[in-house]
């Protein structure tokens, strides 16, 4: 929960709906399935910032034509072998992923207020996105599956690091029992469960909320103060951070910097082995904090880091070759433009054609150049 922001990993930008078999308004054909106009259009408008007028930003429009027909068509690759492999996702491990991604934002709300005003999609969307990084996450490895890190390697990567990536600030480690409580999310939830409230009574069955998650907090601080080694136990029981609450509330180390303001305060002026002595309020709720570890500036030990080094390299290694694989499919694929508007090479063509008359227009309008060229 570190920064208390959902750390995204899901949102692949080789995610997309299946294309049809077959379709009259097919616009490209990837070994005889069908991208269609609207497929093309849905994220063609994603990309575009919509802030220029294209008929004098031709050759943005170009450039972005270019590389939405290379993704579609990638994607659709992606999507061809995870069909060949026959690669599902079962219920219970989307259902998984979903609650910890619940979890790093703090909640359902907190998450679903995120991806609207961040990506500006929807819960099911999202959902829909997810499972389908599964998907290709399996597909990854499946393609991939002897792909490993030598100490060697990962030493080096440390060595050659250790001066930027491995050297911390001041950092604290603390756990924490979270009881959420937002009350613009509770005024959302009371409007959408009664919509004949008035604005008053919204309002104030909020600060009822509001204030009942305060007691709750209130009561389970005093219950940590009266006994701090139970700590652990409260965490797993009450605390509403899903993920760090599997751990007893452990967050493990962080630095001022990664904490909501409020949060780091109390957590840096708290000892270890102690309790803050009051509730701490952030917009995900109200937080119990007990300090259990100090550390001073300086290197992150190599053996602290190992395996976290060891996967990261093992999984761009992975990336990489699979990038490689669906390139080779790419080489292999029939591939059908229906439109000769969608051609790379047309569409190329007409880039080459646009520079060339930009190039003769800027001399044209050039008094130096224009003079230069008379007296050669």
């Amino acid at each position: 929960m570190k920064k208390f922001i959902p750390i995204l990993l899901f949102l692949s930008m080789f995610i997309l709906s299946g294309c049809n078999m077959m379709a009259k308004d097919a616009i490209i054909e990837v070994n005889g399935n069908a991208i269609t106009q609207k497929n093309y259009d849905n994220l063609y408008n994603k990309y575009n910032p919509k802030t220029h007028n294209q008929k004098d930003n031709k050759g943005l429009e170009l450039i972005l034509r270019h590389n939405v027909v290379s993704e579609l068509i990638v994607r659709e690759l992606i999507n061809q072998e995870v069909r060949a492999h026959k690669i599902k996702v079962k219920s219970d491990e989307l259902n998984s992923a979903i609650q910890e991604a619940y979890a790093q934002a703090g909640g359902k709300d907190s998450f679903e207020k995120f991806i609207k005003n961040v990506y500006g999609i929807t819960p099911n969307e999202f959902q829909n996105n997810l499972e389908q990084e599964i998907k290709i996450s399996k597909l990854i490895d499946k393609v991939s599956p002897m792909i490993s890190t030598s100490d060697s390697e990962t030493n080096n990567f440390y060595e050659k690091n250790k001066e930027t990536i491995f050297n911390h600030p001041k950092m604290v480690r603390a756990s924490h029992i979270l009881i959420m409580a937002n009350e613009e999310d509770f005024k959302n939830q009371i409007k959408s469960q009664n919509k004949n409230l008035s604005e008053t009574e919204v309002e104030k069955l909020a600060k009822q909320k509001m204030n009942q998650a305060k007691t709750k907090a209130q009561g389970l601080l005093q219950e940590a103060l009266n006994n701090p080694n139970n700590f652990d136990k409260l965490a797993k029981e009450n605390s509403q951070d899903i993920q760090s609450a599997k751990n007893g509330g452990d967050l493990n180390f962080f630095s001022y910097d990664e904490m909501i303001k409020s949060f780091s305060q109390a957590a840096f002026a708290t000892k270890p082995s102690n309790i803050y002595p009051d509730i701490v309020q952030t917009d995900y709720g109200y937080h119990i904090i007990k300090v259990t570890d100090r550390k001073e500036a300086g290197m992150v030990p190599f053996d602290e880091v190992k395996e976290e080094i060891k996967k990261k390299i093992t999984q761009d290694k992975k990336n990489k070759a699979f990038q490689t694989y669906i390139s080779s499919k790419k080489d292999k694929a029939t591939i059908k433009y229906k439109n000769p508007k969608y051609d790379p090479i047309n569409i190329e063509k007409e880039l080459k054609e646009l520079t060339k008359s930009f190039a003769q227009n800027s001399t044209t309008k050039n008094p130096i150049v224009k003079e230069s060229a008379k007296n050669e």
